[in-house]
């Protein structure tokens, strides 16, 4: 099933037999250049974004917490944030300090957060199109648990547009550990990201899948669920999403 995920150099790379994960943020070398290069060749600062729809005295739950790179700069800024992130190789980026906030769970175990109450919910770096939409639809249901009246969830989602643009291009980026390659496609639903690195006598591919859910999905989501839905900011690239908890 590997193969169906990959193309071009990286499809060739694995008929060579070079092993592929599809779970890139769990695997320690990936993980790190993850935390390594996460806002490479980026020009719309996400965290300045995010800042600027919180309020010190909002209570904060981040969804996909990652390798911290939203998250401790937010708690260092003394916001009141908590986090759900389900891959351990990714929580030790985040600071030691703060790492009882972190709830190690996928959004599909909201449980764990045991009523507590948030005022915003953050989903940055298009988390939210790591899911299929029965996942996402009983999120935004259960969430509505955990949220305060008028509470809202922000979250970003790739132009599908933007997906066709960039598809099958090819970029390296050199770090310390060595050179990688990657690139996105289009295959079937997804929008998929396949990386491939060789440092010294080991060779590894992994891949990894979004959805290019659109706008609209969410507006009738949120008409559904009683949410009131608004665009707040839209680049080239990305989509930001506000979805108000009006119950």
């Amino acid at each position: 099933m590997h193969n169906h995920y990959l193309f071009g150099p990286f499809y060739r790379k694995y008929t060579q037999g070079v092993p592929v994960t599809d779970n890139i943020y769990a695997d320690p070398l990936f993980a790190k250049f993850y935390n390594k290069t996460i806002d490479y060749g980026s020009q719309f600062s996400d965290i300045d974004f995010y800042r600027k729809c919180l309020k010190q005295e909002d209570t904060i739950l981040e969804i996909g917490t990652g390798n911290g790179r939203v998250f401790n700069v937010l708690i260092n800024e003394n916001f009141n944030i908590y986090g759900i992130e389900p891959e351990i190789e990714m929580i030790q980026y985040i600071d030691e300090q703060y790492q009882d906030r972190i709830f190690i769970t996928g959004i599909e175990h909201l449980s764990c957060l045991n009523g507590m109450k948030f005022s915003k919910v953050l989903i940055p770096a298009t988390t939210i199109s790591l899911f299929p939409k029965e996942v996402i639809s009983l999120f935004f249901k259960e969430m509505k648990s955990y949220l305060t009246f008028d509470g809202k969830i922000i979250f970003d989602i790739i132009k599908p547009e933007f997906g066709k643009q960039t598809s099958n291009q090819i970029q390296t980026i050199k770090t310390d550990e060595g050179t990688f390659f990657l690139g996105n496609t289009i295959i079937d639903q997804y929008y998929v990201l396949n990386i491939y690195t060789k440092q010294q006598q080991t060779e590894k591919i992994g891949y990894s899948k979004k959805y290019l859910h659109t706008s609209g999905y969410f507006q009738e989501l949120a008409n559904e669920l009683n949410y009131k839905f608004n665009i707040i900011q839209s680049t080239n690239t990305y989509q930001f999403l506000e979805m108000t908890n009006i119950d």
